[in-house]
């Protein structure tokens, strides 16, 4: 995936940005066909994907192959929707109650699942509330997932600006731009 999304995000910059070049785009287009089908061909039969082929499913890293997967269909590099589908179910299969969480990276790790879900239509609001409740043993990538899951679910929900606001009071401000500083990233 590491290689795939570079391929994938530079496709999609130009043709965004209105860039004609072939050859690049050729190149790129067979790269990204190539991962599509190393990826699809690695997805385990509960719908999940392992760090390496053949490695029992992980939460993130299925969440993480997804997102490329849906984005390279989204581009028009076919994905079959059953993959997405399975991918899409063995995530939501996922989650556990917040307070039954004693690490904060598998708390993080669930607000980028709600994120993808979400992305493809399939965010569950009930699950992100229970997030948003323990939004304090987030860290700020985990609450901006979060934000953003939540606001592709319904953009009027107000807590997303509570979200936004907390992320803006904990930046770190210069001149030339901004940061966060998270302990468990430290």
């Amino acid at each position: 995936v590491s290689r795939f999304l570079p391929n994938l995000f530079t496709v999609r910059a130009l043709r965004q940005l209105g860039i004609e070049d072939p050859a690049l785009e050729s190149s790129l287009s067979y790269q990204i066909g190539i991962g599509v089908q190393r990826l699809v061909s690695r997805q385990n039969a509960d719908g999940g994907w392992g760090y390496w082929a053949g490695q029992e499913s992980a939460p993130f890293i299925s969440a993480y192959v997804l997102w490329g997967l849906v984005n390279a269909d989204q581009l028009g590099y076919t994905v079959d929707a059953n993959v997405l589908s399975r991918g899409a179910d063995y995530l939501s299969g996922q989650f556990v109650a917040p307070d039954e969480v004693t690490d904060s990276y598998q708390l993080n790790q669930m607000t980028f699942m709600h994120y993808v879900l979400a992305y493809m239509y399939r965010g569950d609001a009930g699950r992100m509330s229970t997030l948003y409740d323990v939004r304090e043993r987030l860290d700020s990538y985990g609450q901006a997932f979060l934000a953003m899951a939540m606001n592709l679910v319904d953009s009027t929900d107000p807590r997303v600006g509570t979200l936004m606001d907390g992320l803006l009071g904990s930046a770190n401000l210069t001149a030339t731009g901004a940061w966060w500083t998270d302990e468990t990233l430290d």
